[in-house]
């Protein structure tokens, strides 16, 4: 698994979610290049997941916390809503009514 499957793994969380959690470790984290741009898909398929109960809200934060540190993933479009789910003690904890408005607005 390279750079690029493995971060497309943990963003989409994909079947091999695990291998490429290990794996991503395996990359230098500082790079010039983005690799994949997060779009309106990737953030409604986490939003719908968390509102099915597939993911917790915990694992929203997880999952944008990682979207937020990393250079190799351009997340401008979606900023500020990364950093609310990456930053629930300063935002409020992510419901499912949130999870709702969420989805409307984008």
């Amino acid at each position: 698994m390279n750079r690029l499957q493995a971060l497309n793994e943990i963003i989409n969380f994909g079947s091999n979610l695990e291998l490429a959690a290990i794996r991503i470790h395996e990359f230098p984290f500082d790079t010039d290049e983005e690799l994949i741009t997060i779009n309106r898909h990737h953030v409604e398929k986490v939003l719908k997941m968390f509102i099915s109960g597939e993911i917790s809200d915990e694992q929203v934060e997880q999952w944008a916390n990682f979207i937020e540190g990393r250079e190799d993933l351009n997340y401008d479009v979606f900023g500020n809503l990364i950093y609310i789910l990456a930053n629930p003690v300063l935002e409020g904890k992510l419901s499912i009514s949130k999870a709702r408005k969420f989805l409307d607005a984008i």
